[in-house]
């Protein structure tokens, strides 16, 4: 009896230890799951902070990117404003160079000619207005007088002698100046009208008088040995000089010394007696006339 007794308690301590073993690796395994699980969860809290977070480098990454591409771009802006005004200031500078090249050329070339002007003396054939002179390389008191449409100062500068409104002019017989041919103003010459008495002259048929002595236009008399005033012949006939001997120029018996003018020549009495010509009654009566 008392082994039975005891058989069932070993039973009973068997099934109750085995019964706790069961439950204590029900809570075992309980309190493992917990910690499985709170593990689970705290690895699972940090992936997925640390994907949070990654997410939030990434984000930030990307501002962070966009960022420095915005600096980037805002750099290159500045980079190509600077460029731009770099540019424009060394425009600026290539045109200021230019203008100072420019400028360099023109005083060399001022130079130049102010040197050449400098070493060569002026002249009336260098094509400048220089000297006195009124127009290029004409008028003034050393170089040859300005032809027409030239610019003058005074009459001396033109070679038509004619200066108007301070052009040389066109020479002609009214204009009051002695040019052309004249041998005086407005007179002689081969184009102009004989000149009157006293003006200058170079030879006779420069003067109305045809008398032209130290060259000067004389007034007719009846001895200057030229046929002028009225005169028929030289120093005869006409109204005031001596009658014209035979053989001279007339116009009428008056004009000649024996009073007969036979086509326009003066003739000798003798050639006209009765036993040798039969002379025509008026002819004889003019002669009569004039014994």
């Amino acid at each position: 009896m008392w082994l039975t007794v005891g058989i069932l308690i070993f039973s009973l301590s068997v099934a109750l230890s085995s019964q706790a073993d069961a439950d204590s690796n029900i809570m075992d395994r309980m309190v493992n799951d917990d910690r499985q699980l709170a593990r689970f969860e705290a690895i699972h809290h940090v992936k997925k902070s640390e994907l949070d977070r990654k997410k939030e480098e990434d984000y930030e990454e990307g501002s962070s990117e966009e960022e420095d591409y915005e600096e980037e771009n805002s750099e290159e802006e500045d980079y190509e404003e600077e460029s731009s005004k770099e540019e424009d200031y060394e425009e600026e500078s290539s045109k200021e160079e230019d203008y100072e090249e420019e400028s360099s050329e023109e005083e060399d070339y001022e130079e130049e000619n102010y040197s050449g002007e400098a070493n060569l003396a002026p002249t009336c054939d260098d094509g400048v207005r220089n000297q006195d002179e009124t127009d290029d390389d004409c008028g003034g008191s050393i170089c040859p007088q300005c032809i027409d449409s030239k610019t003058c100062n005074a009459a001396s500068d033109c070679r038509a002698r004619a200066c108007v409104s301070n052009i040389c002019r066109a020479p002609t017989c009214s204009d009051n100046v002695q040019n052309q041919d004249e041998t005086d103003t407005d007179c002689g010459g081969s184009i102009c009208p004989k000149c009157a008495d006293t003006k200058t002259c170079a030879v006779g048929s420069d003067c109305l008088s045809e008398v032209c002595l130290s060259q000067i236009c004389q007034a007719p008399t009846c001895t200057d040995g030229v046929k002028n005033q009225d005169e028929t012949d030289i120093d005869c006939g006409g109204s005031r000089c001596p009658q014209c001997a035979d053989t001279q120029s007339c116009r009428a018996g008056s004009d000649c010394v024996n009073g007969v003018c036979l086509s326009n020549i003066c003739q000798g009495t003798d050639s006209f007696h009765k036993d040798k010509y039969e002379l025509h009654p008026i002819i004889r009566f003019s002669i009569h006339l004039h014994r």
